[in-house]
C-alpha cells in the first residue's frame, strides 16, 4: 500500500492529478500507450502500400476511407446505442484484432492477393485509428470534467506519445528483420493489453468526480443518427465539425505533398517504411517535449481558443515552405511540426470541447466528427488537390489557395473555444 501511494504521489506531482484521480488516470496513461503503440508499429506499412498507388491511387483511397466511414457509423452508433462503454470497448477492439489477423494471412500470401489486401489496409487502417482513439477519447470525456480535462489530458495525451516513440523505434527496426506484413502480428497482443487497461481504468471511475448518469453497463439509447442529427442543431457542434473538416483538408494536402516527394527519392519498400517510422520517432520526441513544457501551461494560461489557432498558424507556415522549397528535409521538418502540435496541442484542446456536450453526444456525435467528417475532409482534399493540379496550380501557387484556408480554420477554432469557455461560465455543461 504504502508503494502504491508513493506512485500516486509521484503522479500527481508530474501530472497535476488530485490524489483520488491518480490511479485512473494511471490506467488511461497505459490504455493511451498500447493504443498507439499499436497503431504507430501499423502507420509506416500503410504509408509504404500508400506510396505504392501514387496520387491518382490514394486519392481513390481516401475517397474509400469516406465510404467505409459512411457505412461504419451507423454500425458503431448501433452498438453505442445497446452497449454500455464497459462492453463497448471490447467488442470494438477484439474485431480490430481479429481484421488484423485476417490482414496478415492475405499480405503473407503473395502476390495473388497482395494488392487488394494492401489497398483494403489502408483504408481500415484509417478506419481502425478515428475509431478507437475516439473511443478512447469519449471514453475521458466521459469519465472527466472539463477543468479536470484542462489538467490532465495533455497527462494522457503523452502516454500515446510515449506509445508513438516506442511503436515508431519498433516499426523502424524489425522491419528489416521480420518483414512488413509481419508487423501486423504485434498490435494483435497490444490491443488485448488495452482492454485490461480498460477495465482496471473503469474500475477507478468512482473516484473521479465527472462521474454520473447511466451504469457504464447500460446502452445510450436513441437513434443509430443521432450523431448526425444533434451535430446539425448545435452551432457548438458545427464549429467543431469545420474546424475538423479542415484540419483534414490542409492535412491531406501535406499528405499528398508526400507522397510524391517520397515516391520520387525513395526507391525501396524496406528504406520508405524505415523513413516513415524515423519521422514518427521524430514527432512523437518533439510532441513529448510540447505536452511536458507547453500544453497544461498553454491551456491554463491562454485557454483553450488561443490553443486551437495554433496549429492553422502552423500549417499555414508548413504549406508555405513546402511551396517554396519541396525537398525531402523541407518535408520531414514540416511533419514534424504540424503532427507534434496536432498531437500535443491541437488533439488534447479540441478534446476538451467534448466535455461541455451530453453523454449521448460524447459518443455518437463525437464518433461521427472524427470519422465520417475527417475522412469527408480526406476525400474532398484528394479530389481538390488533383485539380488544382491539373489545372497548374503547384507550388507557390498551391501555398497561396491554402493559406487562407489555414486562417479561416484558426478563426473557427478560435470562436469554438470562445463558446466552450461560455459553456463553462454560465454552466450549461450538461452530463447526462
Amino acid at each position: 500500500m504504502q508503494e502504491a501511494s508513493l506512485i500516486q504521489r509521484g503522479i500527481s506531482k508530474v501530472s497535476g492529478a488530485q490524489p483520488d484521480e491518480a490511479r485512473a488516470l494511471l490506467w488511461g496513461f497505459a490504455w493511451f500507450f498500447c493504443l498507439l503503440l499499436a497503431y504507430f508499429i501499423l502507420r509506416p506499412v500503410r504509408e509504404t502500400l500508400g506510396v505504392e498507388q501514387g496520387i491518382g491511387g490514394l486519392k481513390w483511397l481516401f475517397t474509400a476511407t469516406f465510404v467505409g466511414m459512411l457505412l461504419a457509423v451507423p454500425i458503431y452508433s448501433a452498438l453505442v446505442t445497446r452497449l454500455g462503454r464497459r462492453r463497448l470497448v471490447p467488442v470494438a477492439y477484439r474485431f480490430f484484432a481479429l481484421n488484423l489477423l485476417l490482414f496478415w494471412a492475405a499480405l503473407s500470401a503473395g502476390d495473388g492477393l497482395r494488392t487488394l489486401a494492401a489497398n483494403s489496409f489502408f483504408v481500415w487502417l484509417s478506419i481502425f485509428n478515428l475509431f478507437a482513439v475516439s473511443i478512447f477519447w469519449s471514453f475521458q470525456a466521459d469519465l472527466f470534467s472539463s477543468e479536470q480535462g484542462k489538467r490532465l489530458f495533455g497527462f494522457l495525451a503523452a502516454g500515446g506519445t510515449l506509445g508513438a516513440i516506442c511503436g515508431s523505434i519498433i516499426a523502424a527496426e524489425l522491419v528489416v528483420v521480420v518483414g512488413t506484413a509481419n508487423l501486423l502480428l504485434i498490435p494483435v497482443l497490444l490491443l488485448e493489453l488495452s482492454l485490461l487497461c480498460v477495465r482496471r481504468l473503469d474500475a477507478h471511475a468512482s473516484a473521479l468526480n465527472a462521474e454520473s448518469g447511466p451504469s457504464p453497463l447500460e446502452g445510450i439509447g436513441g437513434g443509430l443518427l443521432d450523431g448526425f442529427s444533434a451535430t446539425f442543431r448545435s452551432p457548438y457542434l458545427l464549429s467543431i465539425a469545420a474546424y475538423i473538416l479542415l484540419n483534414a483538408l490542409l492535412g491531406t494536402t501535406v499528405y499528398f505533398q508526400q507522397a510524391e516527394i517520397v515516391k520520387e527519392v525513395i526507391q525501396e519498400e524496406a528504406e520508405r517504411t524505415a523513413f516513415f517510422a524515423r519521422v514518427n520517432l521524430w514527432v512523437q520526441c518533439a510532441t513529448v517535449l510540447l505536452q511536458v513544457l507547453i500544453t497544461a501551461r498553454l491551456l491554463k494560461v491562454a485557454g483553450v481558443a488561443v490553443a486551437l489557432c495554433v496549429l492553422p498558424c502552423i500549417y499555414a507556415l508548413g504549406v508555405g515552405a513546402l511551396g517554396l522549397v519541396p525537398t525531402i528535409t523541407a518535408l520531414a521538418i514540416v511533419d514534424v511540426a504540424r503532427r507534434s502540435a496536432t498531437y500535443a496541442i491541437s488533439g488534447p484542446s479540441r478534446e476538451v470541447l467534448f466535455t461541455s456536450v451530453s453523454r449521448g453526444e460524447k459518443y455518437k456525435a463525437k464518433s461521427f466528427l472524427d470519422t465520417a467528417v475527417f475522412r469527408g475532409g480526406d476525400a474532398l482534399a484528394g479530389h481538390a488537390f488533383n485539380a488544382l493540379r491539373s489545372a497548374g496550380v503547384v507550388g507557390v501557387g498551391l501555398a497561396a489557395v491554402m493559406i487562407p484556408v489555414a486562417g479561416l480554420w484558426a478563426w473557427i477554432g478560435y470562436r469554438a473555444g470562445r463558446m466552450h469557455q461560455t459553456f463553462g461560465k454560465s454552466g450549461l455543461e450538461t452530463k447526462a
